[in-house]
């Protein structure tokens, strides 16, 4: 498989904007996304782009007939990492049905987001990737 690039997202359509988007079913404060569309060879390729607390966290991309993400890219640092293949490693803390803390795997084996979220006591047991994220269709 040859070098996966981030999306140029020039080329896209506002599809949705969301100011409080969920994860595994629940809303998370603090987090909006906008999925952006483009036709793409008999296809709709879809990205969407994830901010928590103002700041760029997370891009997931692919097309809307998929189930998952295909691709995903996390803001480290102040640049976006290399893209990784399918769904990101999510983690989304409750008390009941409130969202306590919110965090996505940083790739290097970190955690981006709220520190109570990285305690590993806190954290809950997840299903692999690609359960935890939502498809990017927006």
């Amino acid at each position: 498989m040859g070098r996966v690039d981030i999306p140029d997202l020039t080329g896209f359509r506002v599809h949705r904007v969301v100011d409080a988007a969920e994860f595994e079913g629940v809303a998370v404060p603090g987090l909006s996304a906008r999925f952006l569309r483009r036709a793409c060879a008999g296809r709709v390729e879809s990205v969407g782009c994830y901010r928590y607390r103002g700041q760029d966290l997370l891009l997931a991309w692919g097309f809307v007939d998929e189930d998952h993400c295909r691709w995903h890219s996390v803001r480290v640092d102040g640049g976006w990492q290399e893209p990784r293949p399918g769904c990101p490693d999510v983690r989304v803390v409750r008390d009941g049905e409130r969202v306590v803390a919110f965090a996505v795997g940083d790739g290097r084996g970190g955690w981006l987001g709220d520190p109570l979220s990285t305690e590993p006591a806190s954290l809950p047991a997840q299903s692999p990737a690609g359960r935890s994220a939502p498809a990017p269709s927006g």
